[in-house]
């Protein structure tokens, strides 16, 4: 698998390659700017298929002792 992210079409490119055997996954992730989430996707493979999911990494906010 091969994975390329930018920002935007002028952002510096990264790219990530990767071997997934059947049932593994990988995330990629970027940090957010000022005041914003971070981005991620896992890759998985699973019935000789490869799957893109887009993760929420926004903050779980909770009350303190539940």
């Amino acid at each position: 698998m091969v994975t390329t992210i930018a920002e935007n079409a002028s952002g510096s490119p990264v790219r990530c390659e990767a071997t997934l055997d059947e049932g593994q996954s990988l995330t990629i992730s970027t940090p957010g700017g000022l005041n914003e989430p971070s981005e991620a996707l896992e890759i998985s493979r699973a019935g000789g298929r490869l799957l893109v999911t887009r993760i929420d990494t926004a903050p779980k906010l909770v009350r303190a002792g539940q």
